[in-house]
């Protein structure tokens, strides 16, 4: 049975996620749509039978779980219920969702076992950063357009997806009428991880809607300046595709070395710092970082017990060891871009917090 630290660690690296939907698809069906999703490379499954007693759902859930693979190199997608913690263990489930009405965090993860991942809808800023405070694993941000799936729910619009990604630092997947026609929207708007359900299970081909879904959040502006930093560490990002797709990006910027980089794009006074840092990513890096910018995104946010990308963490203690800062302080979690970080370590140095070795 995969730890709680093993499913944050594939959470932390996930993009799409799918809901078996009882209201689309009948019971019978289930499993057969579980195998196309699992096909499809998704991320996440979840089972989200509202109108089942829970001996059904419990029979559903087992049927799942024996089709979604749950440990080992061939680890399949996360598998998530809806709205019953104390079924988890019984159907073998990694984690439980559960909605603003519901049980709490606490509550849920209690009763889903202290291995179990807890994912939290939110419909507001305030929600999402009142959900992060209960110990939310990832939340739900949405719906972002109107849905059938929840007719009731006011949209909240693609607005709110920044917001959240700024204030937030659990990983964020945006739900509510994403289909083919409004991911690109929400993607250009800066919008890392989806939910979808209506259109995928709709869908005539589920695993090439999935792929397809992949692709346009996989080669993004905003996917591949993430995946820049992803890939310095290669072992712990699984899509060779993507890492070669960032490469032949990063391929097209402009050729440069440290010395060369710090004064191309830093004022004198922080072109040492700037110069450090780019040896100190490239020694450690398994890509090559000749094309990197300023503006090039770093991480999420800057906390330690909640990195966008596992990567991150080996590079930032490389940083923290040379600079002699703690880089994960309060102070800096509006870190969001490599330039930010020299810039941050710039103020430190020069109110006297930090002291080079």
């Amino acid at each position: 049975m995969p730890t709680l630290d093993q499913r944050l660690k594939r959470l932390s690296l996930a993009r799409l996620y799918a809901i078996v939907d009882t209201g689309y698809v009948e019971p019978a069906r289930v499993s057969h749509v579980t195998q196309q999703l699992v096909l499809g490379g998704v991320d996440l499954i979840q089972l989200r039978a509202k109108k089942l007693p829970l001996a059904a759902i419990s029979e559903l859930g087992e049927k799942m779980r024996a089709i979604i693979p749950s440990a080992g190199s061939n680890a399949g997608p996360l598998f998530i219920l809806n709205d019953h913690p104390k079924l988890v263990p019984e159907v073998g489930a990694d984690g439980i969702h559960v909605g603003q009405d519901d049980l709490s965090v606490a509550v849920a993860r209690q009763q889903a076992g202290a291995g179990a991942l807890v994912g939290k809808s939110t419909h507001s800023l305030e929600q999402a950063i009142a959900a992060e405070k209960e110990g939310a694993d990832y939340i739900g941000v949405g719906p972002i357009y109107a849905t059938p799936t929840k007719p009731d729910y006011v949209p909240v619009g693609p607005a709110l997806i920044d917001q959240v990604r700024t204030a937030v630092r659990v990983p964020q997947f945006c739900i509510g009428g994403i289909n083919e026609k409004t991911l690109p929207e929400i993607v250009t708007v800066g919008a890392r991880r989806v939910v979808i359900v209506s259109a995928l299970l709709q869908s005539s081909d589920i695993p090439a809607y999935c792929r397809w879904v992949r692709e346009q959040l996989e080669t993004s502006p905003t996917f591949l300046k993430m995946g820049f930093w992803e890939t310095l560490f290669g072992p712990f990002f699984r899509d060779d595709q993507i890492i070669r797709r960032v490469r032949e990006k990063l391929s097209k910027y402009p050729q440069l070395n440290a010395e060369s980089f710090a004064t191309t794009y830093f004022p004198e006074e922080k072109q040492a710092i700037a110069k450090k840092l780019w040896e100190i990513t490239k020694e450690h890096s398994v890509a090559d970082i000749t094309g990197l910018r300023p503006e090039d995104e770093f991480v999420a946010d800057l906390k330690m017990d909640d990195l966008d990308s596992l990567s991150t963490v080996e590079i930032l203690t490389h940083i923290e060891r040379d600079f002699e800062v703690d880089i994960t302080d309060e102070r800096a979690v509006r870190i969001r871009t490599f330039g930010d970080l020299v810039d941050e370590i710039y103020r430190l140095k020069r109110n006297g917090i930090v002291r080079d070795r």
